[in-house]
């Protein structure tokens, strides 16, 4: 009996194991993302620290306002206490010193001024504008006001120091005009004495003294008025 022979034995078919399943990192959204918020958290403290300053800066600039406007008023009240009574005020604030030598000029051209009156007219002017100039020179503008204030009477202008440097301009041209309407009491009793022509000429002479001297005066005093205005304090004046 034939031994039927061994055929080839059927492979087992192999199964291939299934693809590994990939990992995937899933990202947070965009505002759960650490430099995200270290970078919003940044800016936030900027923001904040932005606001902190910028209130600073403003009650600063609030204070020194303040300050500038108390010491330029009490400047300004300290002038306006030297100046003589014998004074008026016209538009704008304008001063216009000792009518009584107004009036004696006038009596002067008209013949109708005596000696003894020109005399006593004279003194008083003297006398008045002396003390004036003087006492406005007393003013402390150095130590009532500090180079840190940086108002001055013209809006495009600034910076430290103005507004002391304005003021002090102020009372020296304030000064200058009491020197002149001073000047003019000499000129006054000169004027009695003389005689046509040269009578005629000193009475122009008191004349346009007597304007130099009242432009002077009120171009110092317009420099203060201005400098509060811009501080939006009321002049002493009124």
């Amino acid at each position: 009996m034939a031994i039927k022979g061994k055929g080839r034995t059927r492979g087992r078919r192999v199964v291939a194991a299934p693809p590994r399943p990939q990992l995937v990192v899933r990202k947070p959204p965009i505002w759960r993302r650490r430099w995200v918020q270290i970078l919003a958290g940044g800016l936030a403290a900027v923001g904040i620290l932005t606001a902190v300053l910028l209130s600073m800066h403003s009650n600063n600039v609030k204070k020194l306002k303040d300050r500038e406007a108390s010491a330029v008023a009490a400047v300004g009240a300290q002038f306006v206490a030297q100046f003589p009574a014998d004074h008026q005020i016209g538009q704008e604030k304008l001063f216009f010193f000792y009518t009584t030598l107004s009036d004696a000029i006038d009596k002067l051209e008209k013949g109708q001024l005596s000696a003894k009156d020109a005399d006593t007219v004279a003194k008083a002017v003297l006398d008045s504008a002396t003390k004036a100039a003087t006492e406005i020179g007393k003013v402390k503008v150095e130590s009532l006001i500090p180079t840190s204030f940086n108002v001055s009477r013209v809006a495009t202008a600034s910076g430290k120091g103005i507004t002391q440097a304005e003021l002090l301009e102020a009372r020296f041209l304030m000064q200058q005009a009491f020197g002149l309407y001073g000047s003019m009491t000499t000129i006054l009793k000169a004027g009695v004495e003389a005689k046509d022509a040269k009578q005629k000429a000193l009475i122009d002479d008191l004349k346009q003294i007597g304007n130099q001297a009242s432009q002077l005066f009120n171009q110092g005093w317009q420099i203060v008025v201005g400098i509060q205005t811009r501080l939006g304090i009321q002049s002493p004046v009124t």
